[in-house]
């Protein structure tokens, strides 16, 4: 069975590699929602289900798509998200962990000079090594694609 996903993906021109990234990130989601799924039947919770209402009289899978969600944009975005991560391993700990700290809110500059304060270095030192982890993360994230 071909998915809606798998059509887009062949008429935006992405690569069967790419196609097959999107597949598994979606096969992924299908199981942790079966999962959550068995989870609230045996905890007894129950959702009203368009099933009850539909009598199934094969074992194709149907799959509705909701039109407000760009499931191409969000796929490009789980796979971009696993490249960093993946590239954010390759990182020795500290520089992890500063850059997690350091992007952990929205107003940077203010835990910029709150690392500063706790480490007893100057900002300037911290603005510097955020500079060069960052063209770092830039160079290895774009030479990956």
């Amino acid at each position: 069975m071909i998915y809606k996903y798998e059509l887009a993906c062949r008429e935006a021109g992405l690569t069967e590699e790419h196609t097959a990234k999107i597949r598994r990130l979606f096969d992924v989601e299908k199981k942790r929602l079966a999962r959550d799924k068995r989870a609230r039947e045996r905890e007894g919770i129950v959702f009203n289900s368009m099933s009850a209402f539909v009598e199934d009289e094969s074992d194709d899978e149907v799959e509705v798509a909701d039109e407000r969600v760009d499931v191409e944009a969000e796929a490009l975005r789980r796979i971009e998200l696993e490249r960093l991560r993946k590239i954010l391993e390759e990182f020795p700990r500290e520089d992890r962990e500063f850059l997690l700290f350091i992007f952990s809110g929205r107003q940077s500059e203010g835990l910029q000079k709150a690392y500063a304060v706790k480490n007893g270095i100057s900002e300037m030192a911290v603005s510097r090594r955020k500079a060069r982890l960052v063209k770092m993360l830039r160079k290895r994230f774009f030479r990956a694609l």
